[in-house]
């Protein structure tokens, strides 16, 4: 059985020591391969139409579902990122409006009256000694001339009371005999004009 190979370039020498050209034919025979000459190469054919699509193959099987892969280590903690600046202050809000007065509450009830505590026992306190007699701090000595209504005391007296006047020996009762005014002692009645 004699094979035929077509080969584009050959550049080794064929058996009749010429050299291979395009179109040379390479023959495998008993004896071993050769190189002879090639037939002109002839009119390229027109191209012939294209064939019919061939109908669409069945769906093929689904293929049984591989092993689950194992778990992938789980990556570094990334760098926790810069804080934010803060915000503004936002404005003030506005001032909301006074309610209504409330209504005045009525009276509350009057709690009903206690009994009256137990009298206590009376303590038995000390007598105090008796003091000493107390001498008047100053005093002021007047001789009446019949016109003088008014008497300059040395100090000052702020109550009728802090006072002792006398007439002739005769203790005088204030507010109704004489009253009295900064520095000024006033008679009424029955020592005035003395």
């Amino acid at each position: 059985m004699t094979t035929k190979i077509f080969v584009s370039q050959i550049d080794s020498a064929n058996n009749t020591g010429g050299t291979a050209d395009v179109g040379s034919i390479i023959t495998l025979g008993a004896s071993g391969a050769y190189w002879g000459p090639g037939a002109a190469v002839g009119f390229q054919g027109s191209l012939g139409g294209t064939g019919y699509q061939g109908s669409q193959g069945d769906v093929g099987y689904t293929g049984s579902q591989g092993v689950q892969g194992n778990v992938g280590d789980m990556g570094p903690d990334g760098y926790q990122g810069s804080q934010g600046f803060t915000g503004s202050r936002g404005d003030t809000g506005y001032t909301g409006s006074t309610g209504a007065a409330g209504g005045t509450g009525g009276d509350g009830y009057t709690g009903s009256k206690g009994d009256i505590g137990y009298t206590g026992s009376a303590g038995a306190g000390y007598t105090g000694s008796t003091g000493a007699v107390g001498a008047p701090s100053s005093h002021s000595l007047f001789t009446g001339d019949g016109t003088t209504t008014n008497f300059t005391m040395t100090k000052t007296v702020y109550d009728t009371n802090h006072i002792i006047v006398s007439v002739n020996g005769l203790v005088q009762i204030p507010t109704t005999d004489y009253s009295v005014s900064g520095t000024t002692l006033q008679p009424d009645r029955g020592f005035r004009g003395l």
